[in-house]
């Protein structure tokens, strides 16, 4: 889980606005593969974090919320359901 959170990092929103201003809007250009696992991410949020959420594993629940808040997309889009993790 620990390498999907990190994986996950590298495409999420933030990364993608940072690199965009870097290269005038046109990071994800020459980038199919991160382009495709943007696509992806709600099913990888869905198929592969989701069942980690209620991991009785503290360490394995809180790497899959942080993964879990990259696959959502940006803190400032529509809310998404189905990511509490329940204590």
């Amino acid at each position: 889980m620990d390498w999907f959170a990190d994986v996950a990092h590298g495409f999420d929103d933030v990364c993608v606005a940072i690199g965009d201003r870097r290269f005038n809007g046109r990071y994800l250009d020459g980038c199919p593969a991160m382009v495709a696992m943007r696509v992806l991410r709600p099913v990888l949020r869905g198929v592969v974090v989701e069942p980690f959420l209620d991991n009785h594993g503290v360490a394995v629940r809180d790497t899959a919320s942080a993964a879990a808040a990259v696959f959502a997309g940006h803190p400032a889009g529509p809310r998404r359901d189905g990511l509490a993790v329940s204590c």
